[in-house]
């Protein structure tokens, strides 16, 4: 299984790209600061730890010919704040580059022309904990005394259905479990697992249990009596909206929401990486340079299509050849 879900839910790409595990890089400290630098590079201005409350036609603006202008509100990220203030500049055009249906952004008359779709997404428990124990072999079937692997990836057992949700990791209750490093517990001085595990599913301590061959306390952490070891020493886990539901599509969300408004995170439906919204980016970077210099998306100034007055409205293509 990858992206949370079964072989049988998921696209052609992403089928690909599960088989394809092997020479994958990183950048030391994060991918995240690629995307980073390209914005600090570009001299835009950047705001960070603000969340955009409204986007709204500015007063005045969008009537007849004219081309709206568009006023935003914004808070401190986290804030409860209702009363928050106009942003001191109107814009000629808003680019909404985070999924929609989670935004919270409320959009005002005349805003948003045409709908945005509802991405639905796999809900992912990520379960992160240190343990003295390694992996139980008889978990996996293996024989007493063997040495488990410390990286296990599940697929369904013969007969059973594959199923989304909740179901989809079978009867084993997760889709993998790593054993990411040794560390040193600063309490005992003792050597420890640092382990984690993806499920469809809270992970109980049964499965906790079973997976280590010690019983786990419904606390998780701490010791079943008071003069035996932690088997757990540390546990932290997590949930959240991993990844779109990679069903295969025909059709795809228009970059193109409003007079002047842009989407990128349409390419959610079909696959989720910093990679793929940047280069929807530059396909919104490109249908408004076309727009602010009067050319089709055929490159033709001037040129109507199907008799539209705004020709770029027309246009659902990406370009996917850098993909």
């Amino acid at each position: 299984m990858n992206y949370a879900s079964n072989l049988a839910f998921i696209h052609g790409l992403d089928s690909m790209v599960s088989m394809a595990p092997d020479d994958a890089v990183q950048v030391v400290g994060g991918n995240w600061q690629i995307f980073s630098i390209m914005v600090n590079q570009s001299g835009a201005a950047l705001n960070k730890e603000t969340t955009v409350t409204s986007i709204d036609v500015k007063s005045g603006t969008g009537d007849g010919e004219s081309p709206p202008k568009y006023s935003l509100r914004a808070k401190m990220t986290g804030s409860d704040e209702t009363g928050v203030d106009e942003y001191p500049v109107a814009f000629d055009d808003v680019v909404v580059a985070t999924p929609w249906q989670f935004s919270d952004i409320v959009a005002g008359d005349g805003t948003i022309q045409h709908m945005i779709d509802k991405i639905p997404y796999v809900t992912l428990h990520v379960t992160l904990f240190t343990s003295p124990h390694r992996l139980s072999p008889e978990f996996f079937g293996l024989a007493p005394g063997s040495k488990a692997p410390t990286t296990v990836l599940t697929t369904l057992s013969p007969g059973e259905e594959a199923k989304p949700g909740s179901a989809a990791a079978g009867k084993v209750g997760f889709y993998s479990v790593s054993t990411l490093s040794m560390i040193t517990n600063p309490t005992t001085g003792q050597q420890e697992y640092t382990y984690k595990i993806f499920s469809p599913d809270v992970v109980t301590p049964d499965l906790l249990s079973r997976l280590l061959g010690v019983k786990i306390p419904e606390t998780f952490t701490g010791s079943t009596t008071p003069d035996t070891q932690e088997a757990i020493s540390w546990y932290h886990p997590h949930v959240f909206q991993s990844y779109p539901v990679a069903y295969p599509r025909v059709t795809f969300q228009d970059p193109i929401v409003g007079r002047g408004v842009y989407y990128t995170a349409g390419i959610e439906s079909f696959i989720s990486c910093m990679e793929t919204n940047a280069l929807m980016g530059k396909n919104v970077a490109r249908l408004i340079v076309d727009d602010i210099t009067g050319k089709t998306p055929s490159g033709e100034s001037g040129q109507k299509v199907d008799g539209g007055e705004n020709p770029k409205t027309e246009f659902t293509g990406m370009d996917m050849g850098e993909l």
